[in-house]
């Protein structure tokens, strides 16, 4: 009886070792084609859409500075046109 439980002790110890070998196996082609799909996502090329939007910013941007500073001009203007009336 002690033979045949160390037997099937073994026989279950070996079963274990192929199973965790399989699973760290399938584990490790998960994690490379997960990294592989996250380098093709991050690498992703922009869209069209987003390249125009992001355009479109940037010419408000440049607009609005451009009339904030012509703003800041009238405001120093007029400042030292009070000056000069009294």
């Amino acid at each position: 009886m002690i033979e045949e439980q160390s037997r099937e002790l073994e026989e279950m110890q070996q079963e274990f070792q192929t199973a965790s070998s399989l699973m760290n196996d399938k584990h490790n082609q998960l994690n490379d084609r997960f990294l592989e799909l996250q380098d093709l996502y991050e690498g992703r090329p922009s869209r069209p859409e987003d390249i125009d939007m992001l355009k479109d910013l940037n010419e408000q941007i440049v607009a609005k500075d451009a009339f904030i500073k012509k703003q800041e001009d009238d405001m120093k203007f007029y400042k030292l046109e009070l000056i000069n009336r009294e």
